[in-house]
């Protein structure tokens, strides 16, 4: 919702960037305050009034709402095996502000299992190789490949190699896989480190035998994460 001066344009970009889905879904986070490295503040209307002309016009193919209580319960009984308390908060956003429940909330409404889930503020570099060209190697070949990180800006090839942190700008992820990491540990451990951890640094500490992925064709798509200046100002973005 902070991000609604710019959001048309960056979903515009992303799309004509990144052609290789089989349907594209902007899933909404409802918090409206206190936003982790804020730069703007918070417009509902305006953002889903941009959101709805995304739709209406074939950008995206379904808005996905914030999770209700019910759904967030059932995302933490699903997922992490355990009942959220409701009584110590929310159970939508760790410690420190950032979200997670929406991120899940997108998952379980994406039709395939691989997902390229991406921050709508990334500015990507769609290279001379369809990004797909990166997938069967790693996806389809090798059954603990759980992640494959879109590359950050580079002019040369990069060997893939494993044993990286989950990235979670930008990444193919196998969404059955990402469960089973998750089902694999004790419930009472993630009832502590989801609330205290951001969920991807949770991944890493639990990744166990499955395989984190980075390296790229220097032809194919890589992204740059601009600064908050560049992001707040609608005239500068993407320019």
């Amino acid at each position: 919702l902070m991000e609604h001066s710019t959001i048309t344009q960056r979903v515009q970009h992303l799309v004509e960037s990144l052609p290789c889905g089989v349907e594209t879904i902007l899933v909404l986070d409802g918090k409206q305050e206190k936003f982790l490295r804020q730069y703007d503040d918070a417009d509902e209307t305006a953002f889903r009034t941009q959101a709805r002309k995304l739709k209406a016009e074939g950008w995206i193919d379904r808005l996905v709402e914030p999770p209700s209580r019910g759904q967030v319960a059932l995302i933490h009984y699903d997922w992490f095996g355990f009942e959220p308390d409701f009584k110590r908060g929310n159970w939508t956003h760790d410690i420190q502000g950032v979200q997670y429940a929406s991120t899940f909330h997108g998952f379980n409404n994406c039709q395939s299992d691989l997902v390229l889930q991406v921050d709508s503020d990334l500015m990507i570099y769609s290279g001379k190789l369809p990004l797909v060209s990166e997938l069967p190697l790693l996806l389809f070949e090798d059954p603990l490949t759980l992640t494959w990180s879109l590359p950050i800006a580079s002019r040369v090839t990069k060997k893939y190699t494993t044993g990286h942190r989950f990235e979670v700008r930008g990444c193919v992820v196998s969404v059955a896989r990402l469960k089973q990491v998750f089902r694999s540990t004790p419930p009472h451990v993630l009832s502590t480190f989801i609330s205290m951890k951001h969920w991807y640094r949770v991944v890493d500490d639990i990744i166990g035998s499955f395989k984190s992925y980075r390296g790229r064709d220097h032809l194919t798509p890589c992204f740059v994460h601009p600064q908050n200046d560049i992001k707040a100002d609608e005239n500068r973005y993407l320019l």
